[in-house]
């Protein structure tokens, strides 16, 4: 047993060193506009990266039918809210002054700050 442990080496050998991390950046390959239904099922990101990137792509089956696939835009609204939002709040101050509302005076107001503050 010791004649065969002798034979035995020791020292790993050592293993050659890494050359530094530099990753090489293939070029990126176009993305098609035609897909097959295949393609639809086993690469979809990819699908809808290509419809981003294209605006539509189109899809074959086997029959020959072709479908067009397209991403849906949200379309901004046209009015802004806000205009209305003020109209809202003039009526409803001008309801609430006709009903006998007074709004509080400068003093009275910042006498209600510094109570909701807790200084008072």
């Amino acid at each position: 047993m010791s004649v065969i442990m002798s034979d035995m080496k020791t020292i790993a050998k050592s293993k050659p060193a890494k050359k530094p991390a530099t990753k090489a950046r293939r070029a990126a390959k176009p993305l098609p506009k035609v897909f097959t239904v295949r393609d639809m099922n086993r690469d979809t990101a990819g699908l809808l990266n290509a419809a981003r990137q294209h605006g539509s792509v189109t899809i074959r089956s086997r029959s020959g039918e072709q479908f067009k696939v397209a991403p849906v835009v949200p379309e901004k609204p046209t009015a802004s809210p806000r205009p209305d939002f003020l109209e809202r709040m003039r009526l409803h101050h001008e309801q609430m002054r006709a009903a006998g509302y007074r709004p509080p005076s400068a003093a009275d107001q910042e006498r209600i700050n510094r109570i909701i503050a807790g200084e008072e």
